[in-house]
């Protein structure tokens, strides 16, 4: 059975804000070595679904086999996960991210896994042209710890796959979920961006450099070998994805943090001219899926920042908040290094709770718990359809 580690590591570091970018990784090992397929080729163990063709995904591939499948072959049919549904509606000058809000009470340290819903693998949104622009900022500074690859595995070949893997998922979710905006010649291979207004000839650049420059969300790719690691990983089938998110009081957007000393001085101390308006809520919504090719599991980060004062009118989000920062796991807590904004945040929740009892939106005494509409609130979805103008 294959088995995975450093994977929590990782993902941990994305937590953490470090780097913000598509990464592809190598590190996942399995614990003992998995006795090999008679062509050579690792074998994949993976959940049955009376959904998927028998031939996927319930086998592992040789490079010969996938050669011979060819380009840009259905990833519906190859991973059981549905193409998401057109988003006619939708209009990258006004488009919104979905508020989550995924606080939990009682707080303790878990996963919070739940099921991707194929609609928003990736999520756009009005900064879309901006972000992508930062983050060629950022690149150009700090080069591979941005984009790069680790090829330190039995079958390095799988790498490249997961790589074309990964940017053929990207093309085909992008063209059926926003087609206003994107369109692939499948005769030419050519990639149309309607919004930065650009062709990409995708099988002649490299496939990460694709990802980068067309999603601003982040990537990290890591495959099985042998070693060691935990059992849930080599149980991740494709058509099983998942999701889950973090998050983090913030003072201002900020998209990459290195780490090291500056930054962990930062966050250890309370800065008094920090005002109400610089606090942001980041989201850190993570997906979480098995390429059914290489086997690589895809990590999937979209950092979203939300003023906090827009919490004033979400029913709930105020008390739950505040519950949590005043009475939450303080390891977790000064992991988050929560308490650095503690002096502005707390009184300001205190306010906005308050001014909800008055309104009528939260009930005096009321027990705090995680919404019943977790991720998200009563009452989301009409105003964040208001704010888009639809």
């Amino acid at each position: 059975m294959l088995e995975y580690t450093s994977i929590y590591v990782l993902s941990a570091s994305f937590l953490v804000g470090l780097p913000f970018a598509v990464l592809l990784y190598a590190y996942i090992n399995s614990r003992r070595s998995p006795k090999p397929n008679r062509d050579g080729t690792l074998r994949i163990l993976k959940e049955k679904s009376p959904n998927l063709p028998p031939a996927y995904p319930l086998k592992a591939y040789t490079l010969a086999q996938i050669t011979s499948i060819g380009p840009s072959p259905c990833y519906a049919t190859l991973t059981g996960v549905p193409l998401p549904e057109p988003y006619h509606a939708f209009d990258i000058k006004t488009a919104k991210p979905r508020p989550y809000r995924p606080f939990r009470w009682a707080y303790h340290q878990t996963m919070s896994l739940t099921r991707l819903e194929p609609n928003w693998w990736l999520e756009l949104e009005d900064t879309y042209s901006t972000r992508l622009l930062q983050r060629s900022q950022i690149l150009q500074k700090y080069k591979t710890k941005i984009i790069d690859r680790h090829l330190n595995i039995s079958n390095p070949w799988r790498v490249e796959v997961a790589c074309q893997e990964l940017m053929e998922m990207v093309i085909q979710f992008l063209c059926s979920r926003y087609p206003q905006y994107f369109h692939f010649d499948t005769s030419k291979f050519v990639f149309l961006n309607r919004i930065l207004g650009r062709e990409f000839e995708v099988y002649k650049m490299d496939p990460l450099d694709f990802v980068f420059q067309n999603v601003p969300e982040d990537f990290a790719i890591v495959m099985p070998d042998d070693g060691r690691g935990g059992k849930y990983f080599s149980k991740l089938t494709t058509d099983k994805p998942i999701q889950r998110g973090s998050w983090d009081i913030v003072v201002g957007e900020p998209l990459f943090v290195c780490g090291g000393e500056k930054f962990n001085k930062r966050r250890s101390g309370q800065d008094h001219n920090i005002k109400e308006e610089d606090l942001t809520l980041r989201v850190d919504w993570q997906t979480l899926r098995r390429l059914p090719l290489s086997g690589g599991i895809v990590f999937n980060y979209k950092a979203l920042f939300t003023p906090v004062k827009e919490f004033e009118d979400e029913p709930g989000v105020p008390a739950l908040v505040e519950k949590v920062l005043r009475e939450g796991n303080k390891k977790i807590l000064e992991y988050k290094g929560t308490w650095h904004v503690e002096h502005v945040v707390l009184p300001m929740l205190e306010r906005m709770k308050r001014r909800q009892v008055e309104m009528g939106v939260w009930e005096e005494g009321k027990e705090v718990r995680t919404l019943e509409e977790s991720p998200f609130y009563r009452g989301w979805e009409e105003k964040w359809r208001n704010q888009q103008g639809f």
